[in-house]
């Protein structure tokens, strides 16, 4: 095949990667729909502009390559926190379900496509991954409660990466007939430990390399991606050639260790590898869905069709059903669980690359485990693609998020007031020191610049309804505000003022500022989506709060300003270092802090004159309580 087709092949299907990509933004659809619409469009099917011919036998490694990194990917993301916390029903769908779906799915084949049992069982170790290259694009636009977003997350990865082996293991055993169950045993024990070795020196090479070899200062954490992504290729490459199909195991194995191995420069390995892993996932959903051949789909036929069915109605409703028995989740959560189970690039790749070892002796066994997997992967990506998002909205599962952006004192307390209305709050914060507070206080945090782009799609940005600037600097601030305005389009934006000659900064934005006492009174009520209370709404549109420096002498601690204040006037937000939080009785006050008093105007301008200046003592009730009907 000439050269300049090769390439017009490719340039074809970079662009309408992007160009699907760009439209599951935009209309909030799983990407890998349009990923899979358009493979089928420029392929044999429709156009016929990409087909087999124009790879030629480079198809092989073009897919091996992508379902290599994939795992990889898969395998790092698998740390041992995560296995660690992971919910129960995770590990139950990723052993008990995955066992389900495996006999499940071979059964149905058998039935129904009237295969060798090899074939079958086959099929259905090709069928058992969901994978995070369709679960993570579902859940960018389907927002679901924490948990359950958590458990098919892990489900994901755990099958991406355990059901490849098992899937070699079933290949080895269908292809190796005339080997007795030792020979076996001894071959595919051979293969898989190759992996595993191969897998492990690779990841201890690129371990020494991370922390031991030397970096120019400016390009170490360049020089850092690039050689995390080079161990993807060089593992599947190098244990490819030590023993066949030992690669998937390889990459699992690297991805494993070095997802553990607390490597310098993680936050810019992450952002590179989301930032590759959407163009590998792209490239080769659409190249995959187009090497759909229109033969393969009508050998399987009808009865291929049963069997993706059968995957969505039977295999995954009692998969589901048998592994959550005796399981406190909620019958809605259960119920979405057994609705959703696309298949993606995992099961497409491997089909493809072992159609490819096949051809040659058994075509029509080829045709069968290519057409019934691309089958199924076409339905349950038309049908979930675009039902999930409304049986999850059917069920009551949509779970609003908030991305608050710092984990100061003030952050935090936006973040717990968000938590109780029974919202997700996702917090972004820098500094190392207050992520590990804000952990330890519960809350999820992704550690991580709020101005970066990339941070804020790790917390959840792409479907967040609200981000909160909450940081204790006005720029940061700004930036933070324009970001999730202009590039993520969020509806809801707010932005805490620390220093009020700042306000002009935000005049080109279209940004709800929270101020002084209106970020500790009102806002925590009111920008929760609550009504706050009427008395206090009226007092901040009346003017009756005000917040002053402090710079009366002798006043050390909150009960000696409150026995300073005025009747029907209350002392209710302190602020030092550009931190604000309600106060305790017995928090110390120091000079210059800033004092928020709320009360009726002319209470509150006789509260703050007598913080400011030494005027007569006699002119306070100092126990006079705050009355509600001040108001």
């Amino acid at each position: 095949m000439a050269a300049t087709e090769l390439f017009a092949a490719i340039a074809l299907v970079i662009s309408v990667a992007i160009a699907a990509e760009l439209l599951g933004a935009r209309f909030a659809v799983p990407n890998f729909l349009f990923f899979t619409i358009a493979g089928v469009l420029i392929g044999p099917p429709v156009l016929g502009l990409v087909h087999h011919e124009v790879f030629g036998d480079g198809l092989a490694v073009v897919v091996g390559m992508g379902v290599a990194i994939i795992i990889f990917h898969s395998g790092s993301s698998l740390s041992l926190e995560a296995i660690r916390d992971a919910p129960r029903m995770a590990y139950l769908l990723a052993t008990v379900g995955t066992m389900v779906t495996f006999l499940g799915t071979a059964a149905i084949t058998y039935v129904a496509m009237d295969v060798p049992t090899g074939i079958a069982l086959l099929i259905g170790a090709l069928l058992v991954p969901t994978g995070t290259t369709v679960i993570e694009p579902l859940l960018a636009v389907v927002p679901l409660p924490e948990r359950l977003e958590y458990t098919l997350e892990l489900e994901a990865l755990a099958t991406e990466v355990t059901a490849g082996i098992l899937a070699v293991a079933v290949f080895y055993a269908v292809t190796l007939t005339r080997t007795n169950p030792e020979q076996f045993a001894f071959v595919f024990g051979w293969h898989l430990l190759s992996g595993v070795l191969v897998g492990a020196a690779v990841a201890a090479v690129v371990w020494v390399l991370f922390k031991k070899a030397r970096h120019a200062p400016d390009r170490a954490p360049v020089h850092a991606s690039q050689l995390y992504l080079a161990t993807a290729v060089v593992a599947f490459s190098v244990a490819e050639n030590v023993a066949r199909e030992a690669g998937v195991a390889a990459v699992a194995t690297a991805g494993l260790l070095l997802g553990n191995a607390d490597l310098p420069y993680q936050e810019r390995i992450s952002e590179f590898e989301e930032e590759f892993m959407t163009f590998v996932l792209a490239f080769t959903f659409v190249v995959l869905a187009a090497f759909v051949e229109p033969e393969w789909l009508r050998t399987v036929g009808v009865n291929g069709l049963l069997v993706a069915v059968g995957v969505v109605v039977l295999v995954r409703p009692t998969a589901v059903f048998l592994a959550s028995l005796g399981s406190v989740l909620p019958w809605r959560e259960r119920l979405f669980l057994g609705s959703v189970s696309p298949r993606g690039i995992i099961p497409a790749g491997l089909a493809v690359l072992f159609a490819v070892q096949l051809q040659g002796e058994n075509p029509g066994a080829a045709a069968n485990i290519t057409g019934t997997v691309l089958m199924t992967i076409l339905v349950t990506s038309l049908i979930e693609g675009l039902f999930a998002p409304r049986i999850a909205s059917r069920l009551g599962l949509f779970t609003d998020t908030v991305v608050v952006v710092g984990a100061g004192r003030t952050g935090l307390a936006l973040a717990e007031r968000y938590e109780k209305q029974d919202l997700r709050v996702h917090v972004v914060e820098a500094d190392r020191e207050l992520v590990e507070t804000a952990r330890t206080a519960g809350f999820e945090v992704y550690e991580g610049d709020g101005t970066d782009g990339a941070a804020l799609r790790r917390a959840g940005v792409t479907r967040a309804r609200r981000v909160v600037a909450a940081t204790d600097d006005d720029e940061t601030n700004v930036d933070v505000a324009r970001l999730a305005t202009e590039e993520f389009d969020v509806d809801t934006v707010l932005a805490r003022l620390n220093r009020t000659d700042n306000r002009s900064m935000y005049e080109a934005s279209d940004v709800e500022l929270l101020t002084g006492s209106q970020l500790e009174l009102w806002s925590l009520d009111q920008v929760v989506d609550q009504s706050a209370p009427d008395w206090l709404v009226s007092l901040t549109r009346t003017g009756g709060v005000r917040t002053v420096s402090l710079t009366r002498a002798g006043v050390d601690t909150v009960a000696e300003l409150d026995r300073l204040a005025a009747e029907r006037s209350f002392v209710v937000a302190l602020a030092r270092d550009a931190e604000t939080w309600i106060p305790a009785a017995d928090d110390a006050v120091n000079l210059g802090d800033r004092v928020t008093v709320l009360g009726r105007s002319s209470a509150v301008e006789e509260t703050t004159a007598r913080l400011t200046h030494d005027v007569d003592d006699d002119r306070f009730d100092a126990n006079a309580a705050f009355d509600d009907s001040a108001s």
